[in-house]
């Protein structure tokens, strides 16, 4: 049987930045070694630490980090729009 690994608080807050800096929780989790579930709980605990802290002006951190994510989501999808755009008018050409 595994035993449990132990990780320190900063690498946790590490691994959790790196998230919310805009790389892929999968793509984090692979390079640090850790299960995605793992990362993925890291992330909401932050979060919600993040969120008791918050003095209550502006945005809390987790709103700010769903709509970081959408926003991140539609860049992705006009990238490929310019993309599809740009191949129709070489063809059209």
């Amino acid at each position: 049987m595994s035993q449990r690994r132990k990780y320190t608080k900063e690498f946790k807050d590490n691994a959790v930045s790196l998230v919310l800096s805009g790389r892929a929780a999968l793509e984090v989790s692979h390079d640090l070694g850790i299960d995605i579930s793992t990362l993925n709980r890291w992330k909401k605990l932050y979060l919600d630490e993040q969120d008791i802290k918050h003095d209550g002006l502006g945005e809390s951190p987790s709103a700010l980090a769903a709509e970081n994510k959408r926003l991140r989501q539609e860049l992705a999808e006009q990238k490929e729009i310019v993309m599809i755009l740009k191949k129709t008018v070489k063809y059209i050409s």
